[in-house]
């Protein structure tokens, strides 16, 4: 039985990283391994997102050293004011990648994601259902302690800001709690075989792709596939 409720990897810090406008990205594909291009080493990242190269390199070469394939590499990358009522990412308790391989690493910079680490137990392979019993369980027995206190069940807490953190498809997590409004930045990059083709994804122009698109809402209703990124 897979276990959720592991931990992020904290894989380097980065703390001068720095969006340097209001921006927001989602999906943004910046690695395509079927485009025929002679140098498919090569990251195509626009002007304003250029600062995220280091951390995409730093993400590509642990994939790498750990033997890991992947076709794409994706860039999120949201600036702006959060408040309590927009924490600038999707709320609730999920895992990204859910059912699936891929890998996602995170940075942010402000507030931070909360992340529910323990043993779930036993979860629903239901893209829905399981996100029921995620905050369920959390609502119960969860407890915000410090940093991977091992002292309860389930632990709710965010690690320092400004690094970068591994997330596999078993990290329960959420987004921050904003209690006073302020600038927030995040930063996630994707690795996946997949191509994440839902509508309103941003398109990257300097790749030449013309992907038939998905409507979210089609994904999203769907209980078997309601956390997926690609149809």
């Amino acid at each position: 039985m897979t276990k959720y409720g592991a931990a992020p990897e904290m894989i380097a810090p980065m703390p001068n990283l720095d969006l340097r406008e209001v921006m927001y990205y989602l999906y943004l594909p910046v690695f395509m391994a079927d485009k025929p291009r002679a140098d498919r080493e090569t990251l195509l990242l626009p002007p304003n997102v250029e600062c995220c190269r280091h951390l995409i390199d730093k993400a590509t070469i642990v994939e790498k050293m750990r033997g890991r394939t992947f076709r794409y590499i994706y860039l999120s990358a949201r600036k702006g004011w959060a408040t309590p009522d927009n924490p600038l990412n999707r709320p609730g308790w999920h895992c990204d990648g859910f059912g699936t391989d891929d890998m996602n690493y995170v940075w942010w910079k402000g507030p931070g994601t909360r992340f529910a680490l323990g043993d779930f137990g036993e979860i629903s392979d239901d893209h829905t259902l399981s996100q029921e019993q995620f905050e369920a369980t959390i609502a119960l027995h969860g407890h915000n302690q410090p940093w991977q206190d091992p002292a309860f069940p389930i632990r709710v807490s965010t690690p320092p800001e400004g690094h970068i953190y591994r997330i596999d498809p078993f990290v329960v997590h959420a987004t921050p709690l904003i209690e006073t409004p302020c600038w927030r930045q995040y930063v996630k990059v994707s690795f996946s075989n997949h191509r994440y083709n839902l509508e309103n994804n941003s398109h990257n122009y300097l790749f030449d792709y013309d992907w038939a698109l998905t409507p979210r809402e089609d994904v999203r209703n769907d209980t078997h596939k309601a956390q997926r990124d690609y149809a």
